[in-house]
């Protein structure tokens, strides 16, 4: 007897639907699995949220800024306020007198090595420079004064309420090339920091303006910008080199010229011994008063530049009014 294998109408019907629906099936895997591989690529090599990006494109949870001084402190903090992931720090502890000669430490090496980026003055401030540029080579370096003309050569470009607004502006432009993910914001802080400073140094003219004498005895070259911004004349200076004491002579030079000028204030600064400017003013017949170039102050006051500009201004008006 012969037997033929076969099926009738309805189950081959539904053993091809069976099949189809499994063929089907293995494809939306298929497609799944695929889209579930590009999404796990795709998590591995983009930033996630907080993350921002270098120069080189690597992604960095925190920016680290090292200013060289305390004026660019303030103004880099001020730059920077705000933003979760920026730290900005100043290499140097409070000192007295000034950073001209100013000895790098270990601590202040191992500071930098883990900095980001160096700001700095600039304009022949920093003497240890070309060691950092040698034994740091990675390390970016930002000169806040690179485009500031200088009076003979002297650094302190800060004290002039308008240079130090170029600072400001200089600093936040150069952030935000680094750090091009927080552009916006360091922009945003620097022009309301701008607008403040900008507001006082009007009220200074306003006030320094009109007042009928304008010579002055300084302890230290600190002041010839903000002289000369505001139309001071320095005539003697006590202390022309850093952290030098002036001779008998020269101390009867300044007296006899003061005597001479009829110049009314001796100004002392708070980062120096105020004893040869004291002598000079008790000599004279002159009063002495204090000016605040804002060589070093409190690191957790970042208005301490306004602040002490304001002090500056009442100061003036006091001692030559």
């Amino acid at each position: 007897m012969l037997y033929h294998n076969h099926q009738n109408t309805s189950d081959r019907t539904a053993s091809s639907s069976h099949f189809k629906g499994l063929a089907v099936r293995a494809v939306a895997f298929s497609l799944v699995a695929v889209m579930a591989i590009m999404s796990l690529a795709a998590c591995t090599t983009a930033p996630t949220g907080g993350e921002i990006s270098n120069t080189t494109g690597s992604a960095k949870a925190e920016w680290t800024y090292v200013t060289s001084v305390y004026p660019l402190y303030l103004a880099a903090s001020q730059i920077a306020n705000g933003i979760a992931n920026v730290r900005v720090t100043n290499l140097t502890e409070e000192i007295t007198g000034c950073l001209h000669d100013y000895q790098l430490t270990t601590g202040n090496m191992k500071t930098l090595e883990q900095a980001d980026v160096f700001i700095v003055n600039g304009a022949g401030l920093e003497g240890y420079l070309d060691q950092i540029a040698s034994d740091l080579p990675g390390l970016e370096i930002v000169e806040a004064a690179a485009d500031i003309e200088l009076l003979d050569d002297n650094p302190h470009v800060w004290v002039s309420i308008s240079l130090m607004i170029r600072q400001v502006e200089t600093l936040a432009e150069e952030m935000g090339r680094l750090d091009p993910t927080n552009k916006t914001a360091y922009q945003d802080n620097a022009n309301a920091y701008v607008a403040r400073l900008s507001e006082l140094r009007q009220k200074m003219h306003d006030s320094i303006g009109s007042l009928a004498n304008r010579q002055i005895i300084t302890v230290h070259e600190a002041f010839p910008y903000f002289a000369h911004e505001f139309g001071l004349e320095i005539i003697g200076v006590i202390e022309r080199e850093p952290d030098s004491e002036p001779s008998a002579a020269e101390l009867a030079t300044t007296i006899d010229l003061i005597r001479e000028k009829q110049v009314k204030a001796v100004f002392a600064e708070p980062q120096y011994p105020a004893s040869a400017a004291r002598q000079i003013a008790d000599e004279s017949g002159a009063r002495l008063f204090t000016l605040d170039p804002v060589a070093s102050g409190d690191l957790e006051n970042l208005d301490a530049y306004l602040e002490a500009m304001e002090q500056n201004r009442q100061v003036l008006v006091e001692a030559l009014g």
